[in-house]
This record gives structure tokens, C-alpha cells and sequence, in this order.
């Protein structure tokens, strides 16, 4: 399962043009860092959230709506 997992983490860092610094299958994470947006980025994978991609930026997290 751990590399179904580290392939997909892979795939979605290609697709999202993030350079891998670390992956850790096991806990379905990969650490990298965005090259067009020249930040850092994480990719995680959970039975709750499913795929998301999240990158570093500065922002007032306050005023965005939520997603339900």
C-alpha cells in the first residue's frame, strides 16, 4: 500500500510542478518546494481529506470562507 501511495504523492508533485525534497509513504506526506510559485509546498494524502496540495503564503486565513 505504501507505494501506491509514494506513486500517487509523486504523480500529484509532477501534475503540480513541485521539486520532492522528502516523502514519507507511510504517513502520506511528500515535502517539496513549488517552482512557479518559488515556495515551499506539502502534499498529504488522508481517508478523510483525500489529495490536497497546500503552499506556504502569507495571508488572513480569517477571511476566507470555509468549505464544507
Amino acid at each position: 500500500m505504501d507505494e501506491k501511495i509514494e506513486s500517487t504523492l509523486r504523480e500529484m508533485a509532477q501534475a503540480n510542478q513541485i521539486a520532492i525534497d522528502k516523502v514519507n509513504a507511510e504517513r502520506g506526506v511528500l515535502i517539496g518546494r513549488s517552482i512557479p510559485f518559488q515556495t515551499a509546498a506539502i502534499i498529504f494524502v488522508s481517508e478523510k481529506h483525500g489529495l490536497q496540495v497546500w503552499y506556504e503564503h502569507d495571508g488572513d486565513c480569517g477571511a476566507c470562507q470555509p468549505v464544507y
